[in-house]
């Protein structure tokens, strides 16, 4: 049962990081992305009570990993981009006050 339940919540977390890497991101992004935390803590609840893990598992979680590194590099890029823009509008208002 464990392990029926580890594949469909993993299918499902997969679908959704693949999405999510492919995807624009804007409000139906933020909100896949809460529903991906969802998907990922019935995975490590259901993770957590399996006594054996078979390779076929394993390397469902690798796979899983490698594509949750490819999202947060994919946000920390966004981050770095918006923090950019944000300074730069900042300095254009500081030098708006400063001639004004």
């Amino acid at each position: 049962m464990s392990k029926n339940n580890f594949l469909i919540v993993a299918e499902n977390l997969l679908r959704f990081l693949n999405e999510l890497l492919d995807m624009d991101i804007n409000d139906d992004f933020y909100i896949k992305l809460q529903m991906y935390q969802n998907f990922l803590a019935q995975l490590l609840q259901i993770t957590n009570n399996m006594n054996y893990m078979d390779e076929e598992s394993k390397n469902i979680l690798i796979e899983i990993n490698d594509k949750n590194n490819a999202l947060l590099e994919r946000l920390k890029k966004t981050q770095e981009i918006l923090k950019s823009e944000i300074n730069k509008v900042n300095k254009k208002e500081k030098i708006k006050k400063y001639y004004n």
